[in-house]
């Protein structure tokens, strides 16, 4: 209620305002009639006519000199409120939890991540980087079998085509590719049968893929990039997402059972 008055009386105000403006150009008129006379007519017309005339007039005039001014406080205000306001909340920029598992009976499927921007700002030129890709050997161990030699980002999953950076608005979100298998069969001939046999490939910018070399258990380091609204880069937000591929027929072939935030 305290509101809805408050907005009541700013209202009131604001047409006060108009109106004394108005009356201003008016009184205006007047004294130009009354001492000024530039079209040297007060003395061919009636006082009154000849007041109305140049009163006329300055209304008239002054609505180019009130859009000029409302021009530029609008300009002001929408440059205010494009401002970034605020810290940009980096812990806002972070992985979506799990992946999608449904339809991947299909010889052929990408396999992909969702990125969830809440820090309060539109970011630009976003992209994913692979920085390290491990997983256990005989003992258990990680063991890091390469790292920063991925010079290409994660391919985009967008509406006609995949961009390199993409811009993602405050509360939006985007996907983005991260493994691709490849199911098929192979003929084992001492046991006269097929077996099935899959290949699992990272997925880059420009369709490029990149076979994995098969574990059972593949920690990937990853790198979240981009920039904010101003064009200032945000420092690399890395995960660890701990990945299991399965071998043969079945689903899910990719799954992701933990990610860790560094």
């Amino acid at each position: 209620m305290f509101k809805k008055a408050l907005g009541s009386s700013v209202g009131v105000y604001k047409h006060l305002v108009g109106d004394i403006v108005i009356l201003a150009f008016a009184v205006l008129g007047g004294l130009v009639a009354n001492y000024l006379d530039p079209l040297r007519i007060s003395g061919r017309l009636d006082p009154t006519l000849a007041y109305g005339v140049y009163t006329l007039a300055c209304l008239a005039l002054s609505f180019p000199i009130v859009f000029t001014v409302m021009l530029v406080l609008s300009a002001a205000n929408a440059r205010a409120t494009s401002r970034p306001g605020g810290r940009l909340d980096i812990e806002g920029l972070r992985l979506a939890e799990g992946m999608l598992k449904d339809g991947t009976w299909y010889e052929s499927q990408e396999h992909s991540i969702t990125i969830i921007n809440d820090t309060g700002h539109d970011l630009k030129q976003c992209y994913i980087m692979l920085d390290e890709v491990a997983w256990t050997n005989f003992e258990g161990e990680w063991q890091v079998m390469s790292g920063d030699v991925y010079s290409e980002p994660f391919s985009w999953n967008k509406v006609g085509g995949a961009d390199r950076k993409i811009d993602i608005d405050h509360g939006d979100r985007a996907s983005f590719a991260l493994i691709a298998h490849n199911e098929y069969p192979i003929r084992i001939a001492s046991a006269k049968r097929n077996e099935i046999k899959t290949d699992f490939y990272f997925v880059f910018y420009g369709a490029q893929y990149s076979q994995i070399g098969f574990g059972p258990d593949i920690r990937l380091r990853i790198s979240i990039r981009g920039k904010d609204e101003v064009g200032r880069s945000f420092p690399p937000i890395l995960y660890l997402l701990y990945v299991k591929l399965l071998q043969p027929h079945g689903i899910p072939k990719v799954d992701v059972v933990g990610f860790e935030r560094l």
